[in-house]
């Protein structure tokens, strides 16, 4: 499914990566400028966050553009002679950024102290005497130094060259990342005070440091394994790979993203055309720049499921705001128009598997509640009313989408356990506790219900038959899930992050049938409906058979569940498994 999608995207994907291929258009004066045209919050009066800027203030520009990392900084580390970091007995999750508890001192910028062994680093202790070069992805050849400890041994993530064993520090890379904690917030707070005082001095500073950082951030590598490798941009093609970023986890994470408020705040400055004009550059579009690259790859890899994820879908939006970027604007309504034909099924279903499926519908549900495409840059008088009637004629469609999910809750409210979606329950509301059960079954989803029942009486039986989708996926098919008596009483994993989460992942903790000791294919595996019985008075039966889940092991991999309701108080389920085939 992943290949045919791509070739239904990839002409989308050439159109939108010639959008950038020109200048930004020319800006409006700076009294004609609408900015800021995002929502911003501020953590601080003016007072609070004029003490918070002293030190940045009373440094000199030199100084604080020598502070900008000149490559990207390492957000994971540990250190060297004691190894305390945050993430050290545990195996490394890349939503984290665990790092050495540390000290820096902006009168010395270049060294580290580790908190637990006060040690000083860089030191002749842990020489940083190894060379590594690498390309960036302006295929500059870079130098990358760091100290190995042939000695470590952590996991995953070793180095491995040559048959050499061990462990690798970016100690530099550490400083960096100690820079950028220190910049960040006062780069925040410089933009806050510029927009609260409009006193230029302000805006300078913050304008000095997001063009350095812009202007450094082209020449970044990219990194892997969420952070911990660096990848060589010649050895591989473009776009790279998902996990391989300038800044975060992935490629949606190619950009500092919050960067954009900053930039918001201070796009109308004088200052934005002083130092631009004393650089002899445009500040702006190296800015815009910094945003761009990481579209380009996004659209390039995903395509129309950029727009899936809440976070990529405001960010193309709010760049075309910020930078004043019309056919931006124009090109992301006209691509979140089109993908739903692309990327969901008739009834709802996300086309990337039943788990990740559920995380995409609410997102989609909640980009039509946002309606920030009509406040979006070109989208004003009467081309904001078309734009309207335009998301009018989707409503059916969204209202679909997020029904999905909520047609196949359980009576009290919640998503069952489908996959990793179910790990979402602790921070989306529910849709409401139902009334009543009935069975139903949702082919776009892969998902059956057989249900009965009123109120407290109500019962359910659970069954998916869908792919494993590589992301976020449990190689589960034909897994039962039971819920009576008023709560879930055969239930399956949650979303969660422990060393038994790749575990939790395999057919062996699931309610189905593990065959010859082994897990199920992780793609390929969805099953057909056999039967579906829902007219019989008190009684509902469903099959399903999904040889597949066991490719050239099974000729036969077969559910079949019969819900007798003729008594609700007293409900009971026939469950047949029929597997034929093995090793």
């Amino acid at each position: 499914m992943k290949n045919n999608m791509y070739w239904l995207i990839k002409p989308l994907a050439g159109v939108i990566l010639s959008y950038a291929t020109t200048a930004l258009e020319t800006h409006a004066s700076v009294q004609e400028r609408p900015h800021p045209v995002l929502e911003h919050t501020f953590t601080g009066d003016v007072a609070v966050l004029k003490k918070r800027v002293e030190v940045i203030m009373h440094m000199d520009e030199a100084k604080l553009m020598a502070l900008v990392p000149n490559q990207v900084p390492r957000h994971t580390f540990s250190c060297p002679a004691c190894r305390a970091d945050k993430s050290y007995d545990k195996r490394y999750d890349g939503n984290s950024k665990a790092a050495m508890p540390n000290i820096w001192d902006p009168e010395k910028p270049d060294q580290i102290q580790c908190e637990s062994c006060e040690r000083v680093y860089p030191n002749d202790e842990f020489p940083v005497d190894q060379v590594e070069y690498f390309h960036n992805p302006a295929m500059e050849r870079i130098e990358v130094r760091h100290y190995f400890d042939p000695n470590k041994n952590v996991y995953s993530y070793n180095a491995n060259d040559g048959g050499r064993k061990g462990r690798k520090y970016y100690i530099e890379a550490y400083v960096d990342n100690a820079k950028w904690d220190f910049l960040w917030p006062h780069l925040q707070d410089l933009a806050a005070l510029y927009h609260l005082t409009q006193d230029e001095i302000y805006a300078r500073k913050a304008v000095i440091i997001a063009n350095q950082y812009a202007t450094n951030f082209h020449r970044f590598l990219l990194s892997t394994k969420y952070g911990h490798e660096f990848v060589d941009c010649k050895k591989h093609k473009f776009p790279w790979g998902y996990i391989d970023t300038r800044w975060g986890r992935r490629v949606t994470d190619e950009s500092m993203v919050a960067l954009m408020d900053v930039v918001d705040l201070i796009f109308a400055s004088q200052a934005m055309d002083e130092v631009g004009e004393e650089l002899r550059i445009d500040v702006r579009e190296n800015l815009f720049k910094v945003f761009d690259s990481g579209l380009k790859r996004q659209f390039a890899m995903l395509g129309y499921d950029c727009f899936g994820q809440k976070a990529g879908y405001k960010e193309f939006l709010n760049l075309a705001k910020v930078f004043e970027q019309k056919e931006l604007s124009d090109l992301v309504l006209q691509t979140y128009y089109d993908f739903p034909r692309y990327a969901y099924s008739s009834d709802g279903s996300f086309w990337e598997g039943t788990g990740y499926g559920q995380i995409q519908n609410l997102n989609t549900a909640q980009m039509r509640e946002d309606d920030n495409f009509s406040h979006a840059a070109s989208y004003t008088g009467v081309n904001r009313i078309d734009n309207l009637m335009h998301w009018t004629m989707r409503d059916d469609f969204y209202r679909k989408t997020y029904f999905a999910r909520s047609d196949i809750r359980y009576p009290n409210g919640n998503a069952p356990l489908i996959q990793d979606a179910s790990g979402f329950n602790a921070i989306w509301p529910t849709v409401g506790l139902r009334y009543e059960s009935e069975s139903l079954m949702r082919t776009g989803y892969k998902h059956a219900i057989l249900g009965a029942g009123e109120r407290d009486d109500q019962v359910q039986v659970h069954i998916g038959f869908g792919v494993n989708s590589a992301n976020h996926g449990h190689q589960d098919t034909l897994g039962l899930q039971l819920y009576a008596l008023g709560r879930p009483l055969i239930d399956s994993f949650p979303y969660h992050k422990s060393q038994i989460r790749s575990f939790s992942n395999k057919t062996l903790t699931h309610n189905t049938v593990v065959v010859d000791h082994q897990t199920q294919n992780k793609l390929a595996c969805d099953g057909d409906p056999v039967i579906f019985e829902t007219t019989l008075p008190g009684l509902s039966v469903f099959s399903a058979d999904a040889p597949r889940a066991y490719r050239n092991i099974t000729s036969q991999y077969k559910r079949t569940l019969a819900l007798n309701t003729i008594e609700v108080q007293k409900p009971y389920v026939i469950d047949i498994f029929e597997v034929t085939g093995s090793l």
